[in-house]
């Protein structure tokens, strides 16, 4: 099942309200709540609308909040039945299949409206009696009875899916409803598309009002992480993850609130986050299409020409069925970015270890950059090499010359990944050069797997220690939580006054910035100048 379609419901009498419908999680002008009130209104005003959105937006939430405040009283439908249409991928090749759900969960009652020829169609449709069902080229008598039926009462339809209507089904609705105009026939339709919603306008007569259920924003996000009872300073990250998509957004604040307490830092990925991600790759897009984002999220600065230079002669398409899909975005400039960090990371898993290793060779011969064909073809490496560790660690440090602190971080910690296991030193070194430059950047993920590493691989206390400050640093004024990561490097640098100084530093720090706690920065800070005049040194300068 899709996150944007369920199971079909029978006929929802609309003066009775259902309470399996979820409620929302969040309000705001965002997402399934706001697409709601929204769509609300425009029935309200002309009877008709189409709710659009990418794979797991919350269209079949919105559609359900706008049916159970039709169902309440609250709109204008509130002396209508409701007729739901629910879709599936493979319905589109059952004839007359939507037609079928929809009359299946009408009673004796509401079909004794129509003539008995009419009620011979019915009966053909869904397959009932001695005849023969009814073909596909027989649409003009089903087009006459679902409009009669339609014409007999007040009724609301809605249909969940309209990309997924069979053609015979999408001709007989349509009909309808441009014989029996609103508000006659108050109808809502969805369809998932990032962009105008084809589908959906035909059926409703070509030019219906067309609400979109947005991405959270900041706000919206910080309301979900509250309502999981996570912080709402993760806003941030998670926007960045997620990219403001409701169902990506919601599996993350559900895996986050999962975790103890001791490993609620600054908010990684989720691994949960990263499979939904790879459903909604796979629930839009064909492989060819699969491939082609695969070498896009395989290298860092992703564009048409690269990948055309990359053997993807179909790369123009496959670019404008993501964006269709709402995975990305192509600039003027023939650039290209993900949505969501966790469509990258999905993207970039999609293929094999050795189908990843191959598209990494063929973007090292593509790629035209000296520094960024080194990255790649240690990132095709699954063994240790000696040469091409040395050709990483020069590129790490052109990239760290030029500024690209990240770059260099992740060309470092590569380095340091395919050096020999005989060259410990060696292999240390570039950890400690990788730990120091995500401190620079920002790049949490990198300066903790650089420390994980340097922890592995049992290194001396001062190399430890030091990772683990530059994984503090890399959190820049987020530190609230990092108090258990601070007890660590007391323990490793028990003895050590010069690295006991930078961890009651960034102590004092912690204190004074994130828990508003004078005091206590002052007590932290004294410790800090004690230990380091007793160690003659000065922790107050971050790594370089």
């Amino acid at each position: 099942m899709t996150p944007d379609t369920y199971l079909a419901t029978s006929a929802i009498p609309a003066d009775s309200a259902d309470s399996a419908v979820p409620a929302p999680i969040t309000g705001g002008r965002y997402g399934a709540p706001g697409a709601a009130a929204r769509a609300a209104a425009v029935l309200e005003r002309e009877g008709r609308v189409a709710l659009a959105g990418p794979w797991g937006a919350g269209k079949t939430t919105a559609l359900e909040e706008v049916l159970r405040t039709l169902c309440s009283g609250s709109g204008s439908g509130s002396a209508r039945t409701v007729l739901r249409v629910t879709t599936v991928e493979e319905d589109r090749d059952h004839v007359f299949g939507a037609l079928a759900q929809m009359l299946s969960h009408c009673g004796t009652a509401q079909l004794a409206a129509l003539s008995g020829r009419q009620n011979e169609v019915v009966d053909r449709i869904l397959h009932r009696g001695t005849d023969e069902p009814l073909a596909a080229s027989e649409q003009l008598p089903a087009r006459l009875a679902v409009t009669a039926l339609l014409a007999s009462g007040r009724w609301i339809l809605a249909v969940d899916g309209a990309q997924w209507l069979d053609p015979a089904s999408a001709d007989v609705l349509g009909y309808a409803l441009r014989t029996l105009a609103a508000p006659a026939l108050t109808a809502l339709v969805t369809e998932r598309v990032h962009g105008r919603a084809r589908a959906a306008a035909r059926l409703l007569g070509g030019h219906p009002v067309q609400v979109d259920v947005d991405p959270l924003d900041a706000e919206g996000t910080a309301a979900l992480l509250d309502a999981h009872g996570l912080p709402t300073r993760w806003a941030g990250p998670l926007q960045s993850h997620c990219g403001g998509h409701p169902l990506l957004t919601s599996v993350s604040c559900k895996a986050l609130a999962r975790l103890p307490a001791s490993q609620r830092h600054r908010p990684a990925m989720p691994e949960q986050t990263v499979d939904a991600a790879g459903a909604w790759l796979h629930a839009t897009l064909g492989e060819p299409a699969r491939h082609t984002l695969m070498l896009a999220a395989l290298t860092s600065r992703p564009s048409l020409p690269l990948l055309l230079r990359a053997g993807r002669s179909d790369a123009e398409e496959h670019l404008a069925q993501a964006q269709a899909a709402g995975v990305l975005s192509v600039d003027e400039a023939s650039a290209v970015r993900f949505t969501a960090a966790a469509l990258a990371r999905a993207a970039a898993r999609s293929g094999t270890r050795p189908l990843r290793a191959a598209a990494h060779l063929t973007l090292a011969r593509a790629v035209g950059d000296p520094v960024h064909e080194v990255r790649h073809r240690a990132l095709a490496a699954d063994l240790p090499d000696q040469g091409l560790a040395e050709d990483t660690e020069t590129a790490a440090a052109t990239a760290r010359e030029a500024g690209e602190r990240a770059l260099a971080a992740e060309l470092f910690l590569l380095a340091a990944e395919i050096t020999p296991p005989a060259r410990s030193a060696l292999r240390v070194r570039r950890l400690s050069y990788a730990a120091q430059e995500a401190a620079c950047a920002g790049s949490v993920d990198i300066a903790r797997q650089a420390a994980d590493a340097l922890a592995a691989g049992r290194a001396e206390p001062t190399d430890q220690v030091t990772a683990l400050l530059a994984v503090v640093d890399a959190h820049g004024q987020a530190v609230s939580d990092l108090e258990p990561l601070l007890a660590r490097c007391r323990e490793l640098g028990a003895g050590h006054p010069d690295l006991l100084a930078a961890v009651e530093l960034r102590a004092a720090i912690a204190a004074n910035v994130a828990h508003a706690a004078p005091e206590r920065a002052l007590r932290a800070a004294g410790r800090a100048a004690e230990l380091a005049a007793l160690a003659a040194t000065a922790p107050c300068r971050r790594p370089p």
